[in-house]
């Protein structure tokens, strides 16, 4: 299967608008979407699993923020939509997190939690060159530590 073809059935598998549309059937003030990319990789042709991957989560991102504009005028509050792609992934780690994208939807902007972590600071690289090779002007990218763990990258649209 060639890269293209599995992004566009990823992107079409994740409508946010169908998201939207639950949420306003049920009675919850707010919910959190995660979606990772996938739950098994197909075998691409053209590309590692490790680049398909990051590359799988930054169309998912800017998917959902075209998407969150459109579904804003539904009468609903969507937070910013977070890219989260685990060190282990990046180091090609058995069992490491699949990239996933994560977002809020909500009733209210008062009914949204806070939004990312306040203490980290903006950083200018990732270290990883694929990654970074994949990321343009007009993107953020923060460091999320875990403990004593290595942690992720949060990638987000400016």
């Amino acid at each position: 299967m060639k890269y293209a073809s599995w992004e566009q059935r990823l992107l079409r598998e994740n409508d946010l608008s169908a998201e939207v549309a639950a949420f306003l059937a049920c009675t919850r003030k707010s919910v959190r979407i995660d979606r990772h990319v996938a739950f098994g990789f197909p075998e691409l042709e053209d590309m590692t699993k490790r680049y398909a991957g990051c590359r799988a989560g930054l169309a998912l991102l800017h998917h959902w923020e075209r998407q969150r504009h459109q579904e804003s005028a539904r009468y609903v509050t969507i937070s910013p939509p977070q890219l989260v792609i685990d060190d282990a992934w990046l180091a090609e780690r058995e069992q490491a997190p699949i990239p996933h994208v994560e977002l809020w939807i909500a009733r209210t902007a008062d009914d949204l939690p806070p939004h990312g972590d306040e203490s980290a600071a903006l950083a200018k690289t990732t270290g990883d060159a694929t990654l970074d090779g994949l990321l343009f002007d007009g993107t953020a990218i923060v460091k999320r530590r875990e403990g004593k763990k290595a942690g992720a990258w949060l990638v987000s649209l400016i």
